[in-house]
Order: C-alpha cells, then sequence, then structure tokens
C-alpha cells in the first residue's frame, strides 16, 4: 500500500520518550502512512530502539552527528514519498485520529492545501494538561502567520499537502522561528482549514525553544531577513512581525528579571 502521509520526525537523544511517541505513530487510526526519522547522532538508546522496529512503513536515516532539527527534517523530507507530509518530534505524541481527523478535510475539498488542528501541551503524564491550543484563523494566511497571535500557528501542527513547484525544505542556518519561515514560505498560496479534534500532544519541557531567549531573538532576527526576500510578504506583514518578535523579547526578558537583555533587544528590532 502506497503511502498518502509522510510522517516526519528528526530526534536526537529523546530515549526516555520515543517510545511513546513510537506508539502514537502505530496506533494512528489512518493507516496510509509512512514515518522517515532522522536520528541526529543520538548516544542514548534512541538508536538501538529506532533499529528494532519492524514495521514496513518506518524508515530510520542515521547521522553520525547532530545536524540540527533543520537538516535533520531536510534528510527525512528528500526520501519522503507521500502527497502530504507532517512533522512529530520525538518527545511529542499523535493523538490516535491526528492523521485520520486532517485526511478528512482534504478529502471533503480539494482546494485545501494546509490542514492544521488542536493541541494539548502537557508535562510528564499526557493527562497532566498545561493548556491547549485552537486555531483561530481571521484574516490572509500570511498575515496571520507573521502577526504572531498564533491564530494559525502554534509549531510543526500544519499537514500539508505536496504541490508541485513548492519546494519542502527547512533553513538550516536558523535553530529558532524555522517553522514559522518554512510555513510563510509556503503560504504564498493554498487554503488553511482546521479541525477541532486534537492533532498534537505537545510536551512540555526545560529544553523548549523559549528556554535560550537570546537564541530565540537571534532567530526572529535571522527570520526577519529572510522574510524580506519573500515577494509574497508585504511591507505591513513584515512590519507587523518586527513590531511583534520585539514585543515578545522585551516582555520575555522581563519576566526573567534581564532589564539589559531586554533594551538590547528593544534597540535591535527597532533599528532593523
Amino acid at each position: 500500500m502506497a503511502a498518502k502521509v509522510s510522517i516526519i520526525t528528526a530526534t536526537f537523544n529523546d530515549g526516555a520518550f520515543i517510545e511513546s511517541c513510537a506508539d502514537s505513530v502505530l496506533n494512528q487510526e489512518y493507516s496510509q502512512w509512512e514515518w522517515l526519522i532522522c536520528d541526529n547522532g543520538s548516544t542514548d538508546n534512541s538508536s538501538s530502539f529506532l533499529a528494532a522496529l519492524s514495521d514496513e512503513r518506518i524508515k530510520v536515516i542515521r547521522s553520525e552527528e547532530n545536524l540540527g532539527v533543520s537538516a535533520g527534517r531536510n534528510m527525512a523530507l528528500k526520501q519522503s514519498a507521500g502527497e502530504y507530509i507532517c512533522f512529530l518530534d520525538g518527545d511529542d505524541i499523535l493523538p490516535k485520529r491526528s492523521v485520520a481527523a486532517r485526511m478528512e478535510l482534504f478529502d471533503s475539498d480539494n482546494s485545501i492545501e494546509f490542514v492544521d488542528g488542536a493541541v494539548r501541551s502537557f508535562q510528564g503524564n499526557v493527562e497532566r494538561i498545561v493548556d491547549s491550543y485552537m486555531p483561530n484563523p481571521i484574516g490572509p494566511l500570511v498575515s496571520d502567520l507573521l502577526s504572531l497571535k498564533g491564530n494559525v500557528f502554534v509549531g510543526n501542527t500544519w499537514m500539508i499537502k505536496c504541490v508541485e513547484g513548492k519546494k519542502y525544505q527547512f533553513d538550516d542556518s536558523i535553530s529558532h522561528g524555522e517553522e514559522l519561515l518554512f510555513y510563510t514560505s509556503l503560504a504564498r498560496s493554498g487554503r488553511y482549514a482546521f479541525t477541532k479534534e486534537e492533532v498534537l500532544y505537545y510536551r512540555r519541557h526545560k529544553n523548549s525553544a523559549m528556554a535560550n531567549l537570546v537564541a530565540l531573538g537571534n532567530g526572529y532576527l535571522r527570520v526577519y531577513s529572510a522574510l524580506k526576500h519573500f515577494e509574497h510578504v508585504s511591507k505591513n506583514d513584515l512590519e507587523q512581525y518586527r513590531v511583534k518578535a520585539r514585543s515578545i523579547m522585551v516582555r520575555s526578558f522581563l519576566k526573567r528579571f534581564q532589564p539589559l537583555n531586554a533594551l538590547s533587544s528593544f534597540f535591535q528590532f527597532s533599528k532593523i
């Protein structure tokens, strides 16, 4: 049976979580998938666990070093054969109907190119809910993305229909904000839709992107530089992104009682 959906994972030392992640993929209600996993030079038990997986729909790509999430995803994307793609981190979990719920929307309307869904954030046990998210599109897709309000973007929750002529590749020079840049690069055309069903259980822990504010700020700045070259990004959308990113960084540093870093971020984003 040919795969219709390619699930893409880049993992590094997710040994404590990769089994529950794999179980969630194997238990999907929708069965026409392939799971491409880039093992990004893991040094824990991840590699041995992945090597023991026997399902023919699973392909493990081994890198001898940690190339980063974006490069790992790109390696998997190059070998993907699905008509649709979605992403899953090695420490997260797919609800049983994650793929099915999104595919049902695609099957209902051929004009849809992106399908999002609800998200549950948790710590430790899936039932220990930290918060939840529901998409709420209010305007043009690119404007909603670059508003950074979370209307249509909370992370790698989109399933994407592969369209001829579009390039499905992450900028591997960016370690924070690369997902936003990836989605924005694709959103120059195509209709966005979402299901109210949960499509991702997102694990919160200390290693999240928000934990490293300096790297996050640098990521926002590099994304801004890349966005300037996108013809489908208007000056208003670019300015909206700059102002919102500046606000996020200033408030984040102030919450950490780092006023000098907050001031530095304000001037960094004001002069670009």
